[in-house]
């Protein structure tokens, strides 16, 4: 086993993965999760299984997750080790349709394919509120990607 990579295991009879992405600056993973057990510690050794979407940014020690489970979607943010668990939002109604996410400076941008919108929330704090950004009235969107500026295509 790697001592540099981080290794979860994610059961799939409790767990179904959408998309997921990385902030190696800020150490912190990001992820869809639909099914996930809210009771189930995150110290499980390793296996991600069905990812659409990964994404690296420079540096990364946190993992945040949706969970549908709850009366209201929520997404949440836990250490590497398993410490320090918040809920960043707890008005997601329709997790399951969240598609696609990116990091950008202090925030998670992504989709909400079932309000055809593209959203972001601050990952560094914990002011619970979700800002649309861009309401697609022609269909959903599917996919977001940040391009850094200062890197040339």
């Amino acid at each position: 086993m790697n001592p540099n990579k981080l290794y979860r295991n994610l059961d799939p009879s409790y767990n179904r993965l959408g998309s997921i992405t990385i902030d190696v600056e800020k150490r912190y993973i990001f992820w869809t999760n639909i099914g996930v057990d809210p009771n189930r510690p995150f110290d499980f050794p390793v296996y991600i299984e069905r990812i659409d979407i990964i994404d690296d940014e420079p540096e990364a020690e946190k993992i945040v997750e949706t969970n549908i489970l709850r009366p209201v979607g929520t997404l949440e943010s836990v250490g590497y080790d398993g410490t320090n668990r918040i809920t960043l939002s707890e008005s997601l109604p329709f997790i399951d349709e969240l598609i696609s996410m990116d990091i950008f400076s202090n925030y998670l941008y992504f989709t909400d394919k079932a309000n055809s919108t593209i959203q972001r929330i601050n990952i560094n704090n914990t002011v619970k509120k979700v800002d649309t950004l861009i309401s697609v009235p022609n269909g959903p969107p599917t996919w977001v990607k940040i391009i850094e500026p200062r890197v040339k295509l």
